[in-house]
């Protein structure tokens, strides 16, 4: 763990052109953001400041609020899902460097060109996530409804689904970083991911717990940085560097974790791949 913790920081001083992946992440961001900024600010001002909300129970809340904001929702939605490739393409990237980085193959700009041509290994991914999210909303939905016969039961049942989330979210943590690493596609990614946190999953909580922690001292260490700038364009670059070298150690991190364990992992990955070009 701690590997991989120092060693991200050590390959981003050595090769800091793997920042570039993150720049260009960046950038498409803050286009996305910036076009996006109208329909959030219509439905912010509309449904938060004067309170235009359906007056319907909270089981047909998010149908009737989608019906009464479906144009801004739709444009919002639409933004959301192209933020999604940007980030998936960037946790891609970031991980196929590490692997040329460990075999000392080609560096970021082989990593760009790969992510680009994952383009459609990116989107198969996300329609499972989406799908796996109307499989959650439905049970959202479930346990707000039984909360009309029994609160407590409501409550019981929404804790679990918060446990079961997380857990969701720890075994499935690595699948982007293989997608990267191993070119694997979305469903190979999600099995080996799921195998390989079964004896390593309290490891991945403590590093994800240390990752959330560094990430806040970098953001926090770019304000520091800004403040003498005041609001000027200075500052505004100041603090999207921090950010980008927060998000682009994080995403490192996650891939030189999983290939500093991969060799005793690697027969289930290999051999994954191979029942899955067999069945075909």
């Amino acid at each position: 763990m701690f590997k991989s913790l120092i060693g991200s920081l050590g390959q981003i001083a050595a090769k800091p052109q793997v920042l570039l992946a993150g720049i260009i992440a960046t950038v498409f961001q803050t286009i996305i953001f910036y076009f996006s900024l109208t329909p959030l600010a219509n439905v912010f001002d509309n449904a938060v400041l004067l309170g235009e909300l359906p007056n319907v129970s909270l089981i047909e809340l998010p149908f009737q609020f989608y019906k009464m904001y479906a144009s801004d929702l739709n444009v919002i939605l639409v933004f959301l899902l192209l933020s999604m490739i940007v980030q998936f393409w960037l946790a891609i990237v970031v991980a196929r460097f590490a692997e040329n980085t460990m075999h000392k193959k080609q560096g970021i700009l082989e990593a760009i060109g790969f992510g680009i041509a994952s383009f459609w290994k990116i989107i198969g991914a996300i329609v499972f996530l989406l799908a796996a999210a109307g499989i959650f909303f439905a049970l959202f939905q479930i346990i707000i409804w039984l909360s009309d016969f029994s609160q407590e039961l409501s409550l019981i049942l929404m804790l679990l689904l918060a446990v079961f989330t997380a857990y969701l979210f720890v075994k499935l943590l690595f699948f982007l970083q293989i997608m990267g690493a191993k070119a694997a596609n979305a469903r190979i990614a999600l099995l080996e991911s799921w195998n390989f946190s079964k004896k390593r999953f309290w490891f991945i909580v403590i590093l994800i717990v240390i990752l959330s922690i560094i990430a806040g001292l970098i953001d926090f260490a770019g304000s520091l940085a800004s403040e003498p700038f005041g609001d000027s364009i200075i500052a505004t670059i100041v603090l999207a560097f921090f950010s980008i070298l927060g998000t682009t150690y994080s995403t490192l991190v996650l891939a030189n974790y999983y290939l500093n364990h991969e060799v005793e992992h690697g027969k289930l990955f290999y051999e994954g791949r191979r029942r899955h070009h067999e069945s075909k």
